[in-house]
């Protein structure tokens, strides 16, 4: 999980340092969304990686209950 984090702050450092650098040349408006939906588009991939760990947490639990159902 720190991983995915750690991916998300150095996203946004440098989708914030393009927009620093582009405050003069580029639209306000459009910078402005364009952080707005790194930051959304961040949050929906921590949610779905969080999503995925515990899909695969429950799928571990369940082959165990299997596999304890096979011993005699």
């Amino acid at each position: 999980m720190i991983r995915v984090d750690l991916l998300s702050i150095f996203t946004m450092a440098a989708i914030s340092i393009f927009c620093i650098t582009a405050r003069f040349n580029g639209d306000p408006i459009m910078l402005s969304l364009l952080l707005t939906y790194i930051l959304n588009l961040q949050m929906i991939v921590i949610s779905v990686v969080r999503q995925l760990m515990e899909i695969e947490a429950r799928m571990v639990n369940v082959e165990r209950l299997l596999s304890m159902l096979k011993v005699p």
